[in-house]
């Protein structure tokens, strides 16, 4: 009696057995979503957007470069809290059309694998319609910066920084009278006439000579 309840044990383990390496099989064949496994996420390398800043209507190019250590293949998806993407919004390199409100827009492009996403978020400068950007640099004949220079076109006036490097966002396309100084340098003075979108313009100060004893 003994001996019969020794077969049916032995008879259910090898069942058992027989089971488990049958369902060991399927997942071979048919691997499951494992959480627990390797996977590393993509990383997004580098975006570019040409121009950074653009009138409302016009369209600036996006591109993202990424990398997947594992070797998977790679979705892109791009959103923004304004505007539109013509081409559509799913492809590496895209367009992005400025919507009609002037101000900063954010855009998020997204980069996907087979289980894991990363994201990353910039920002873009609309301009009013007819509006222009003038930026530059004033430095001295020996091409140094010069920091607190006033820089005014029209009524439009700022002060370049530590780099010498000043910015003026927004401001009216059309002809100015543009004015630089800084005290203990000759003052630039001239009209000049400015563009939709984005200006250029560097100066140059003299120092003003020393009177002689």
């Amino acid at each position: 009696m003994n001996g019969f309840k020794s077969v049916r044990i032995l008879l259910f383990v090898l069942m058992v057995l027989v089971t488990l390496s049958g369902c060991s099989e399927r997942g071979v064949n048919n691997p499951p979503d494992n959480s627990g496994d390797n996977n590393q996420p993509p990383r997004i390398m580098s975006i570019s957007i040409s121009p950074t800043s653009l009138p409302m209507g016009q369209q600036a190019t996006l591109s993202c470069n990424a990398y997947d250590a594992d070797g998977d293949s790679l979705s892109y998806r791009w959103t923004a809290d304004a505007g539109s993407f013509p081409g559509g919004n799913q492809n590496q390199t895209t367009k992005w059309q400025a919507p009609d409100v002037p101000g900063q827009h954010n855009i998020k492009i997204t980069v996907r694998d087979s289980k894991d996403s990363v994201y990353q978020q910039l920002s873009l400068t609309v301009l009013a319609y007819h509006a222009a950007t003038i930026r530059g640099d004033v430095t001295t004949g020996f091409d140094d910066p010069l920091p607190g220079v006033n820089v005014c076109f029209g009524v439009y006036c700022t002060k370049s920084d530590f780099r010498g490097h000043y910015q003026l966002l927004s401001i009216p396309s059309g002809s100015y009278q543009v004015e630089v100084s800084l005290i203990g340098y000759k003052t630039l003075s001239g009209s000049i006439e400015i563009k939709i979108g984005l200006n250029e313009l560097d100066f140059q100060l003299e120092p003003i000579d020393s009177p002689l004893p």
